[in-house]
């Protein structure tokens, strides 16, 4: 704003350039009637590195710093500011500045790699030794059961062995790492299998079906594993095939109607920003159960006491017409220490090649629950899948316990999903009523790292309008997850999850489905064995293992 240039857009398209409009509104808009107009200021900079870890910067600003927000004008001595950054710490760069000719800064800025991340698992339970010789005794195959499950956290259904085959039927095996945990099952699978073994296929089920087979063959296996390092080259998992073939061996384990599972750990609860505070945060104790019933029904609930909370500082729900579907989070997060945050019957199937569907009832997230339906069209390895639920929900009583407050509402989308080709780049549009009874789309992108991080975000348009909505004007945020595998000692099935909007507010509220099938059927993505531990830091392998980062 310090305004030493004329706007040079005035030159060629008429004076209205020299007047900028200031459309503060509800903030979440364009304004691209401001766009290029007003007065124009020179600005720039030049930025040196140094060999000594330092970074030197001198800047010419534009700002004269006379028309700040709530009236604050700072005074500019000069408009050089000279900065220097220390950049000799991994993950952390250091900064200093002289800034206006009269005042000094101070700044400390964390950064990461996100398809870098890996750390050795050094507290995983060891893996037995690959030898050449096989056993030539039976195997007592319960406790190879047991083992395969420990070492990949995949729930082994049955083990089939028939001539010089052996079939691991795997259920809740959609696990980072899918090449990884392979290898693991082949390490007790070869320790344990008969000498006649000589081929292993693990079926992984899900949706009540088999969607994804991988086939090893053992002594190819051996090889790549005892094989002198980087002196030929490593047998590369094979893709999944999508057809399996009926099995007719025989069964080893006892058949289960039933299973149990249970998952305790510690849970937290964030939500980044808003005028209360940019972090608020709950710390529980977290008992997440599994049982699986017959005729392919599926108990799921989960538990959390709470330990450390700060969400009676949120207090500022926002002004909206709509009714209260999501700024009520003080009164969910602080009504009662123990809550059941869900508590669902649910049942998947697969109807076809091609087509999936499921059904759910009970509590599904803190503030909802009710019924509801999903089908899923999706071709195995196609790039593309079309998915359509409904849901008839009633918002819960504060202490989420099992009572129910007085608002209801039916809520469901249509949703195109379509994993591009592009650097792992994946995109999802939805169509639908939310649940504030508003109707519009929620576009979302993400981008997958070959390690299993991923980073997105996504924008909610509904038939609301911004002084409806509230500030903000409408629905966005960003959101990241990270794989524990990928910064943890030990193995996890589990993911760390965050998600950032500027502000909470009532539209464009999508509910939190017990059933989501396009997650379900993740081993129907082309792509599903290009996930793997990011490679180590050239700095921690041999000179003959290390790799070109650039790329």
């Amino acid at each position: 704003n310090r305004g030493n240039v004329s706007n040079p857009f005035s030159k060629v398209w008429g004076q209205a350039f020299d007047v900028r409009q200031i459309d503060m509104s509800q903030g979440g808009t364009f304004a691209g009637k401001s766009w290029f107009h007003g007065p124009a200021a020179l600005f720039g900079g030049v930025s040196y590195q140094s060999p000594w870890d330092f970074v030197f910067k001198l800047e010419y600003e534009g700002n004269n710093y006379k028309n700040e927000p709530l009236g604050n004008a700072f005074e500019v001595k000069r408009p050089i500011n000279y900065g220097v950054v220390y950049t000799g710490w991994k993950g952390f760069d250091l900064h200093a500045g002289i800034e206006r000719g009269n005042a000094l800064s101070f700044g400390l800025t964390m950064f990461t790699d996100l398809s870098g991340l890996n750390v050795p698992k050094v507290t995983d339970p060891p893996l037995p030794r690959t030898n050449t010789q096989r056993p030539s005794q039976q195997p007592n195959w319960a406790s190879t059961a047991q083992d395969i499950e420990k070492h990949t956290q995949w729930q082994v259904d049955q083990i089939y062995v028939a001539d010089n085959k052996l079939v691991v039927e795997a259920a809740r095996s959609s696990n980072p790492y899918p090449s990884v945990r392979l290898d693991k099952a082949m390490s007790i699978i070869h320790r344990d299998a008969p000498a006649n073994i000589e081929h292993v296929e693990v079926q992984h089920k899900s949706v009540s079906s088999v969607l994804a087979v991988e086939k090893v063959k053992r002594e190819e296996w051996v090889q790549a594993q005892t094989q002198p390092a980087r002196t030929n080259e490593v047998a590369t998992p094979q893709q999944p095939t999508y057809k399996p073939e009926p099995v007719s061996g025989k069964a080893t384990l006892p058949e289960k109607s039933t299973h149990f599972y249970f998952d305790p750990g510690i849970d937290l609860i964030q939500t980044l920003g808003g005028p209360d505070g940019f972090v608020m945060y709950q710390f529980s104790l977290a008992l997440r159960t599994g049982l699986k019933l017959p005729a392919g029904f599926e108990a799921k609930s989960l538990v959390r006491q709470r330990l450390v909370n700060n969400y009676d500082r949120f207090r500022d729900g926002g002004s909206s017409s709509l009714p209260r579907v999501r700024t009520h989070l003080r009164e969910y997060f602080v009504t009662s220490p123990t809550t059941l945050t869900n508590l669902t019957i649910n049942k998947t199937a697969r109807a076809s090649d091609n087509l999936y569907w499921g059904v759910y009832g009970g509590y599904f997230e803190e503030m909802f629950g009710g019924i509801g339906a999903e089908a899923l069209y999706r071709q195995p390895g196609s790039r593309w899948a079309l998915g359509f639920d409904v849901n008839k929900v009633k918002q819960r009583d504060f202490a989420q316990d099992f009572g129910f407050r007085d608002y209801q509402v039916q809520t469901g989308h249509v949703t195109g999903y379509w994993m591009t080709p592009i650097e792992g780049v994946q995109a999802s549009l939805a169509a639908g009523q939310y649940l504030a009874g508003d109707k519009g789309a929620t576009l979302t992108l993400t981008r997958v790292f070959a390690n299993g991080a991923t980073l997105g975000a996504f924008a909610t348009k509904t038939n609301v309008s911004a002084a409806v909505f509230g500030e903000g004007s409408f629905d966005k945020g960003i959101f990241w997850a990270i794989p524990f595998d990928a910064f943890l000692t030990s193995s996890s099935r589990s993911y760390a999850s965050f998600a950032w909007k500027p502000l909470t507010r009532d539209g464009g509220a999508k509910l939190t489905r017990p059933v989501n099938l396009f997650y379900e059927t993740v081993w129907l993505n082309p792509e599903v064995n290009r996930f793997k531990p990011a490679h180590p830091g050239n700095d921690r392998v041999a000179p003959d293992d290390r790799v070109d980062r650039r790329y």
